[in-house]
């Protein structure tokens, strides 16, 4: 296990959030089997949150476009496999300054349909 997710992992714990690592969600897009592997899922009586974790050697303003349509990806197929709400954040630490960026993530169909 890369050092990356047990950062994220130790901060999860130490909230006591109810959450499960590399979850797995397997369905069909337009016919054709997929599988994706969220770094993380929170969940709570209202929804489900999907954190997708990254680092970077500098901070960021905006997440890079191909981290939101992957996040919106995982959002779509774990909202199709639980019929549940979600949403999401793209997570990202600066290896060079320490600084942690957090991104909120609200599902969006069209963004799904695209990735």
């Amino acid at each position: 296990m890369k050092t990356q997710p047990l950062l994220f992992e130790k901060a999860l714990k130490s909230k006591g959030l109810n959450y499960t690592t590399q979850y797995e969600v397997i369905d069909e897009v337009s016919s054709v089997p997929v599988k994706a592997h969220l770094d993380f899922v929170v969940e709570n009586n209202k929804e489900l949150v999907v954190l997708e974790t990254k680092t970077t050697n500098r901070t960021l303003e905006t997440p890079y476009s191909s981290c939101v349509l992957q996040i919106q990806f995982q959002m779509g197929l774990l909202k199709k496999t639980t019929n549940k709400n979600v949403r999401g954040y793209i997570i990202a630490l600066d290896l060079n300054s320490g600084s942690l960026m957090e991104f909120p993530i609200d599902f969006d169909e069209n963004l799904f349909n695209i990735a």
